[in-house]
């Protein structure tokens, strides 16, 4: 198997160098078997340079990377597998909602629907508007978080619209290992606010990394502290989720910390973080404004 592995990443990288990759100190085929991971890694460095410099075709480039991630899979135990096909997302596993309304329908999927606040869409308002009435806007909607801070927790019998001002939070109490693989598959059909998959340590869940949506376009990985919030990287050159298409997310994270993000194939963020080593205890999806839909989640660990 290893042998056959070196032969395929060997012709890969000659069709890269083809296409007008340059490939330095690229020979696969004088590498020992057991450097696997490091061929893996470079060719990886070559399909990327591809993407960027538009040296090869999507599609092929697309197709070279779902080959790669055949061999290159270091998460080997399947810890979640979500697809909602049952109707019922209390079991099976079993997903908690801490606010918010989620609904599984016939058609399927994980739904959710929150309103963001007054401030947030006066905000958004004002920067598109430009006009006379953005001052008026602006201070309506700090009076309105004014208020809403000094008031007491939300009454149940309070009306529906306000109670959905809050963000609709609903997550999966699971063990996952340091390293993972989440793969999600999420629409948007009526996005605003930002959309979160995070996974999370202690039982307050304010612990660990999120990974974050912005609505408008742009993504961000933040590392949350017991003191304080992080940001890791920051794209803001991403298509938005909407578009009436199921858009596919690609969350992994190594053992020595190296962190990727795909959406749609299209590699968005790569860093290295290692502020975490132990295992998290969960994973957590959260809707902060319009309606988004969750239409399957696997998440693959180690032992």
């Amino acid at each position: 198997m290893a042998r056959r592995l070196v032969g395929i990443l060997a012709a890969l990288g000659f069709v890269l160098a083809a296409a007008g990759v340059q490939a330095q100190n690229y020979d696969p085929l004088r590498e020992e078997t057991n450097r696997t991971q490091e061929l893996i890694e470079e060719l990886t460095t070559l399909i990327d340079a591809a993407e960027r410099s538009r040296a090869a075709d999507r599609r092929f480039v697309r197709d070279l990377r779902s080959v790669l991630r055949r061999f290159d899979n270091p998460w080997q135990v399947r810890l979640i597998t979500e697809d909602f096909r049952d109707g019922n997302f209390q079991s099976n596993p079993a997903w908690t909602v801490e606010s918010g309304d989620f609904f599984v329908t016939r058609r399927g999927g994980l739904h959710s629907e929150a309103v963001a606040s007054l401030a947030l869409r006066r905000s958004g308002a004002t920067g598109s508007g430009g006009g006379g009435d953005s001052s008026r806007d602006l201070v309506v909607g700090i009076l309105a978080e004014i208020l809403r801070s000094t008031q007491s927790a939300p009454d149940e019998r309070a009306e529906p619209a306000q109670r959905r001002n809050r963000a609709a939070v609903i997550y999966l109490r699971t063990p996952i290992s340091n390293a993972f693989a989440v793969t999600a598959e999420i629409s948007a059909p009526d996005p605003a606010g930002a959309l979160e998959l995070a996974v999370y340590q202690g039982a307050g869940r304010e612990i660990g990394y999120r990974l974050v949506f912005l609505a408008e376009g742009g993504i961000e990985l933040l590392r949350e502290g017991r003191r304080r919030s992080s940001v890791i990287d920051f794209v803001d050159d991403t298509p938005a989720l909407g578009g009436g298409v199921t858009h596919l997310i690609e969350w992994t994270r190594t053992q020595d910390g190296q962190t990727v993000v795909r959406l749609d194939g299209t590699t968005v963020i790569k860093i290295r973080d290692r502020s975490f080593r132990d295992p998290f205890d969960g994973f957590q999806f959260v809707n902060r404004g319009g309606e988004y839909v969750l239409r399957s989640l696997t998440i693959d660990g180690t032992n």
